[in-house]
């Protein structure tokens, strides 16, 4: 029984006790739980009496006869509260609580107290339980746990599941060092044994080359030993075992450290308990390593924005930004780099942003990482005196963006450069400078290029190369070819966003895209991944621009791909899966990553249930799904972003069954009494709104509400602006905001239907609001609607290459919408005008129509929607101007304008609408909402 008690507890709480004889006790634990037969009576013992109490070092538990003492050893266990947790970013917690008075003196009040155990094939349960462990280790039973219809894992006989193809490591380990270890490397063997503890609950040790004779059965041995020494190649390492070892070799420092990195992600580890067993860990790695290999691209970093615009970060400590880079470096990321202070302070911020940028220089100097300053010269906290530089432990380069912000035209963007350069070398000899041309206009693009190209032997000196990144009018292709070679091209990718971007979300359509917004859980390894392997060729590699943790996915698919562009997509997402969350869910987590970027180039209910089924199998699946993976913020994320899809994709269903059946029941009027007709649909329209959150999935919508509180205790994940979670701003990942926005033209349609029920007094003047309602989208006889930003409702639309060969779209229109879509601070108009078809700078969104009739005339009825303030210019036929260049309407409006007979006489048209010449910025203009081509009566 006394074993009883020690197992339990450590089943419980991870606490080991131990046991020991009263001879011994004088050197045991500062605390002790004495057991003993001590009857209160010995002339009168009492069957089955305990008592139990305790001073401020121990507790006694005493019982009248062996039974009694057995029973108070339950009795004492039952008074435990007992456990462990573990944050993000933290050690494990593990704590046991007692009650801090004991005094319990206790017999049972009937003698026999007894169930019946039915081992017999009639049980409901019993005949598949497992004997206990020893049993079934010497029958050599072999079961399987079938992980919510994914995978099958084989537990051998020893219980490790371990898969084809993999060999189960003993539990004693020691990871070898060479004489003389540096600091980068005690860190990095450090992770490598913290990570392994934390997964499997078992403990590797570390130790010195000259010890390990006397070490473990197994070895990890490390060790910088390059292939060839008088051709060392940067980050390189290998990886080869043996029977009894593992050997991680690196070319040079770096390379051992991202050995150890690739070795850990090889590793499946982790823990279960049954029932009736003790707790099985594991720790299983490939059966043959054979690796050797090097970075494709030797810049492979990530921008983390400790700033108030963040849609995380914010609320972060700085064990969880250490544990963050952490992971990074595990996956050959080499790079960091802060935002320079932005002057903007957060309600989250619980380290001032010049300690944080301060310890995340530190960080990176203990993995040897370079450290980069993104330095915007638009910034309001611009350091001319370059005091707090001076303070920043590490700095190995400053990107200065041309804009984005930043206004300045190239002369003095470089001067200001230079000056950056001379300043900053004062305090840090080695540190790079990087420009970028963003938000360039056509004649500065010019400038920036010829500047370059007279001056790249001076410049040369100061400047390092340029930055590839968002709002840059020419493709890095184009930028590569325009700029001396002594300049290498970092790129600089918009890695966190699907709208208003870089890379904008192809095919999501309006539903998704005007509820999960710019800033969602936004996982795209396909995208990203295809994106890599064309757009990086010219460049040395990419610092990725990130505003949070949504992006998480994407970081890392960044990081394996820039170290080799060539792996399998399915081989990465486990490799993500496996070490980030879980081996014991890796599969399935990897599926369901993959799904839920299907859920956005598929924009269907059906897509987007299969992906929910799939996340909730595996949540609802007690035997298979550990608190750990509960618990890990990553799963999380993307089951919440599964729930929110299948959730939004219903709301569009039963908003757009509303406008439906307003429209059928609006089609009833009366010529001679509308009135009816119009106080039928309003109040459908009424009713439908009042149940909605009842009716539309509202399980659903509360799991989503649920992830969100655990996400932003866990990693401050802002997901609202409201006053819990406080995010700056409604476009900055607010999603929470957006749940209940509408998804069809129910707005618009209420707020027409009233006026004509308020308002309109005439029979007839009613009459013909309702069949200007019903007739929107009709063009009338020969004519032709485009319902742009709908992709299955735009046939005259003229598509470019698609988002797999022209991922920014410099090509070709994208379909897009507005953000932020927030109401009330939104106008009510047609529901179709949030959204539209948009090009970038001198690309045209162009419309082409066939068998028109040469005999009659045509007009365009057009819609211009999008960014505010921007200029439009529409031409036929690519001479014929229809309008020249007019500054859109705001709020928008339907515009009508002839067309030339000459612009239809072949029965042939193409309609092009252009933004300004040679814009800069974002070259978003164009944009372009609804067409009806009409033949005029």
């Amino acid at each position: 029984m006394a074993s009883v008690l020690i197992q339990r507890v450590q089943e419980k709480s991870q606490i080991s006790w131990h046991m020991t004889s009263q001879s011994s006790a004088a050197s045991a634990a500062s605390f002790s739980v004495f057991l003993a037969v001590e009857p209160v009576n010995p002339k009168q013992v009492v069957a089955e009496r305990f008592r139990i109490f305790n001073t401020a070092h121990a507790v006694y538990i005493y019982g009248d006869d062996e039974h009694g003492l057995i029973f108070g050893i339950g009795k004492f266990l039952r008074l435990l509260s007992a456990g462990w947790s573990q944050s993000y970013s933290s050690a494990i917690q593990r704590y046991i609580c007692m009650p801090s008075q004991l005094l319990v003196d206790t017999k049972p009040q009937y003698p026999i107290r007894g169930h019946q155990i039915a081992y017999r094939a009639a049980a409901d349960s019993y005949g598949g339980a497992l004997r206990p462990l020893r049993l079934k280790m010497r029958a050599g039973v072999i079961f399987l746990l079938w992980i919510c219809g994914i995978a099958a894992l084989t537990y051998r006989a020893d219980g490790a599941p371990c898969s084809s193809g993999q060999v189960l490591l003993p539990d004693e380990v020691s990871v070898v060092l060479p004489q003389n270890p540096s600091v980068r490397l005690l860190r990095m063997a450090s992770v490598l044994i913290q990570r392994v503890q934390e997964k499997s609950q078992i403990s590797w040790h570390m130790t010195s080359q000259s010890s390990a004779a006397s070490a473990a059965s197994f070895s990890v041995f490390l060790a910088v030993e390059p292939v060839n020494p008088k051709q060392v190649v940067a980050e390189r390492f290998r990886i080869f075992n043996t029977a009894h070892a593992v050997y991680i070799y690196g070319d040079d420092e770096h390379g051992l450290i991202f050995g150890i990195g690739k070795f850990l992600r090889l590793l499946s580890a982790g823990w279960s308990q049954s029932y009736s067993s003790a707790i099985q860990r594991y720790i299983c790695m490939p059966s043959q390593l054979l690796v050797d290999t090097k970075p494709q691209y030797p810049i492979r970093g990530h921008q983390i924005a400790y700033r108030a615009a963040a849609d995380s970060y914010g609320g972060w400590t700085f064990a969880q930004m250490e544990r963050y880079i952490e992971d990074l470096v595990i996956f050959g990321t080499n790079t960091i780099e802060c935002v320079f202070l932005d002057g903007n302070p957060s309600p989250q911020f619980v380290v001032s942003p010049k300690d944080m940028i301060v310890h995340m220089s530190r960080v990176s100097e203990s993995f040897g990482l370079n450290f980069s300053i993104w330095y915007p010269s638009g910034s309001t906290q611009f350091d001319p005196s370059f005091d707090f530089i001076r303070k920043i432990p590490r700095i190995d380069s400053i990107f200065v963006p041309g804009g984005d912000p930043g206004s300045l035209s190239p002369a003095p963007l470089f001067q200001l450069i230079k000056n950056i350069a001379l300043n900053v070398r004062k305090y840090h000899p080695h540190a790079q400078l990087w420009v970028s041309a963003q938000g360039f206009n056509s004649t500065q693009m010019t400038q920036f290029y010829d500047i370059l190209n007279k001056n790249h032997a001076s410049y040369s000196h100061w400047l390092t190369g340029v930055a590839y990144g968002p709002h840059t009018r020419d493709t890095v292709h184009q930028e590569r070819q325009s700029i001396p070679l002594v300049f290498p091209i970092r790129y600089y990718p918009d890695i966190c966003h699907g709208l208003k971007s870089q890379f904008p979300s192809p095919l999501w359509g309006p539903a998704l895209g005007l509820t999960e917004q710019r800033e969602v859980i936004t996982p795209r390894p396909l995208q990203h991944s295809m994106i890599v392997q064309q757009e990086l060729p010219p460049t040395v590699g990419f610092v990725t621009y990130s505003d949070g943790v949504v992006d998480d996915v994407n970081k890392f698919i960044w990081s394996i791909y820039g170290w080799n562009s060539s792996v399998d997509l399915t081989d990465a997402l486990l490799d993500y899966s496996n070490t980030m969350i879980d081996s014991s869910v890796a599969a399935h987590v990897a599926s369901g990553i993959a799904n839920l970027e299907q859920n956005w180039l598929q924009s269907s209910v059906g897509q987007a249930q299969g992906t929910l089924e799939l996340f909730e199998s595996l949540i609802n699946s007690t035997s298979s799904l550990s608190p750990r993976v509960r618990q890990n913020w990553r799963f999380q994320s993307l089951a919440l972003r599964a729930h929110l899809d299948f959730y939004i994709l219903q709301r569009k269903i039963y908003d757009q069954t509303t406008e439906s059946d307003v429209l059928k029941t609006l089609a009833t009027y009366s010529v001679d009494g509308p009135l009816e007709a119009l106080q039928q649909s309003l109040a459908l329209i009424q009713t439908r709104a009042a149940a909605m959150n009842a009716i539309v999935a509202p399980r659903i919508r509360q799991v989503i509400m649920e992830y969100a509180a655990l996400l932003f205790q866990s990693i401050n994940l802002e997901l609202s602006t409201s006053a819990k979670y406080q995010n700056i701003g409604a476009g900055r990942g607010a999603i929470l905001d957006f749940l209940d926005n509408p998804l069809s033209n129910k707005l618009w349609l209420s707020q027409q239907i009233n006026t004509l029920i308020t308002n309109v007094t005439s029979n007839t003047a009613r009459v013909d609001g309702i069949r200007s309602i019903l007739n929107w989208t009709n063009p009338g006889p020969g004519g032709f609607y485009d319902d742009l930003g709908s992709i299955y409702n735009e046939p005259h639309l003229v598509r470019g290459p698609g988002w797999q060969k022209d991922p920014s779209f410099y090509l070709g229109p994208v379909d897009t919408n507005w953000e932020p879509f927030y109401l009330p601070s939104v106008p009510i108009l047609p529901f179709k005008w949030y959204y539209y078809a948009e090009a970038y700078y001198d690309q045209p969104v162009q419309l082409s129509y066939r068998k028109l009739n040469p005999a009659v005339a045509y007009q365009v009825k057009v819609v211009y929607s999008g960014d505010t303030g921007q200029s439009v210019k529409l031409v036929a036929q690519s001479n014929i101007v229809i309008h020249d260049y007019i500054v859109k309407p705001n709020p928008p409006v339907a515009l009508t304008f002839p067309i030339p007979r000459a612009a239809t006489s072949s029965g042939s048209l193409t309609l092009s609408w252009y933004g300004p010449v040679g814009q800069g910025g974002s070259g978003r203009a164009q944009q372009i909402a609804e067409v009806w081509l009409q033949v005029v009566s």
